[in-house]
């Protein structure tokens, strides 16, 4: 069963975007974790 479910996400700061066209499922029972440069 999917907790969530996003399609095409975009993200940014000041019209510069960050995060473009990500899609993504969660299930239950599943951890997720996003990391990036500053971690």
């Amino acid at each position: 069963m999917n907790l969530i479910t996003v399609e095409n996400i975009v993200f940014g700061y000041s019209q510069v975007p960050v995060i473009n066209g990500v899609s993504l499922e969660i299930r239950s029972g599943e951890f997720v974790g996003i990391m990036g440069q500053n971690g």
